[in-house]
């Protein structure tokens, strides 16, 4: 599910190979932030929608340059009952895991499509 926070005044949406420069903050459900662009240095970030997890990649084609939601993405599409291990960080994200994020969509880079509007529920 989603929440939109702010809507952009582009009308442009990224097509599933569409890279994109974003902002985002990561959460679990209880509110801790495990992953923020702010929190590295505040430079956007580029992600191609087909290359992130699945709730990310339905989102970010849903949403247009400028567009802000806050988005509950279940384990399945996400990290699954895998969760998200790393050698620097260990177990940062447990398997199950429903997450939250704050994605901004600050820059559609190269070919994208109409955005849809409204957005499906």
């Amino acid at each position: 599910s989603y929440k939109e926070l702010a809507r952009g005044r582009s009308g442009k949406s990224p097509q599933l190979n569409t890279p994109c420069d974003c902002h985002y903050q990561s959460f679990l459900c209880d509110g801790t932030e495990f992953d923020s662009s702010y929190a590295r240095g505040g430079q956007t970030c580029e992600f191609v929608p087909a290359a992130m997890i699945q709730g990310w990649t339905v989102a970010m084609q849903l949403m247009g340059e400028g567009d802000s939601w806050e988005i509950h993405v279940p384990p399945s599409m996400a990290y699954g009952d895998s969760g998200c291990w790393s050698e620097k960080r260990g177990q940062y994200v447990h398997p199950g895991a429903v997450l939250v994020f704050i994605l901004t969509i600050v820059k559609v880079k190269g070919r994208g499509k109409p955005k849809p509007w409204p957005p499906p529920p």
